[in-house]
């Protein structure tokens, strides 16, 4: 028990070091099991064994039950620690998936649902710049942070397109975004959802004061010791806010079934047949050769050349068997 036990903390200090969010799930998860599944019984170890067990007990909490780490709760013991950066990290990186697969915000009930959005999602993909494609890697992280951005105003004010992306992924659950696909949440709480979306959206430019340590205002005391009031300050009530909404719409929501997710495998293995290429002088004597299409007020054509309809055929069988 003692050497999982250290095994899972030096896990944790070299993920807060490093930043890396998934070395501190794991070094939690090996933790877990020291308390779940007991290598030796609390009356035959050491006296000192029992003492760290119980802080750690104590510390922990509620991470350490059930079977999988839960996201908020290791939001709550980041926060409480004061590790802002990991907390960003975990909002970033985690915070997406776990809203899609808790079905507080997600794409697909079907697997038509999920025929549409590959289609979609294939002509934004070759549609973006390629350094950029990287982003459709993680589809479940892309729908949340990325998906519909093309349609905002980006003219105004960074809370004012927070909240426009926020009240269009609210709007798409009803049939009101024209732009977008339909979304579904099990949440049953608009208001709820809305605000959720609007604190998480607005994360980015706080983030970016945080690690350009943008200093609001700095007033020297008599004793010659600087009291300092800076972007901090805003970033821990924005996360004080955010983890309370998350808190709250992961009560409320209530699964009537699990979300459609669409495996990173079959969007990749889409767009390899699926290419798309845009319309340009140089490539203009291939239009007999491919379809042209409108996307996003640009004419984009689909290269047939690459297009191999009997791999077509077999993604669409696949997604038929598995449903």
């Amino acid at each position: 028990d003692a050497e999982r036990l250290f095994t899972g903390m030096d896990c944790i200090d070299e993920g807060i070091s490093l930043c890396n969010v998934d070395l501190i799930a794991v070094g939690i998860n090996v933790i877990r099991k020291v308390f779940q599944n007991p290598l030796t019984a609390p009356e035959d170890r050491n006296i000192y064994m029992n003492i760290v067990l119980n802080a750690i007990r104590a510390d922990y909490g509620k991470m350490l039950d059930g079977d999988e780490l839960a996201v908020p709760e290791l939001l709550k013991w980041c926060h409480r620690k004061k590790l802002y950066q990991q907390t960003l990290t975990i909002i970033e990186s985690k915070v997406p998936e776990d809203i899609v697969k808790r079905g507080i915000y997600y794409y697909a009930r079907h697997y038509g649902d999920i025929k549409k959005m590959m289609k979609v999602f294939n002509e934004l993909y070759w549609n973006e710049q390629a350094r950029m494609r990287y982003a459709f890697n993680n589809v479940d992280h892309y729908f949340i942070k990325i998906y519909g951005r093309f349609v905002l105003d980006y003219r105004q004010k960074a809370d004012v397109v927070a909240a426009d992306y926020a009240r269009l992924r609210v709007d798409a659950l009803h049939g009101n975004a024209k732009d977008i696909l339909p979304a579904f949440s099990q949440l049953n709480d608009d208001d709820l959802l809305y605000e959720l979306l609007y604190s998480y959206y607005r994360f980015g430019n706080l983030r970016n004061m945080v690690n350009h340590a943008i200093v609001d205002a700095a007033v020297v005391e008599n004793e010659g010791t600087a009291k300092r009031k800076d972007s901090r300050d805003d970033l821990d009530v924005a996360i004080s806010s955010f983890i309370e909404l998350y808190t709250r719409a992961c009560e409320k929501t209530r699964k009537t079934s699990e979300p459609m997710l669409l495996e990173p495998r079959k969007m990749k293995g889409y767009v390899r047949y699926h290419e798309l290429h845009p319309l340009t002088e140089e490539n203009e004597n291939l239009l007999a050769r491919n379809c042209i299409c409108q996307f996003n007020g640009k004419e984009v054509m689909i290269n047939i050349r690459m297009y191999d309809v009997e791999q077509d055929n077999k993604l669409d069988e696949e997604l038929d068997e598995e449903e």
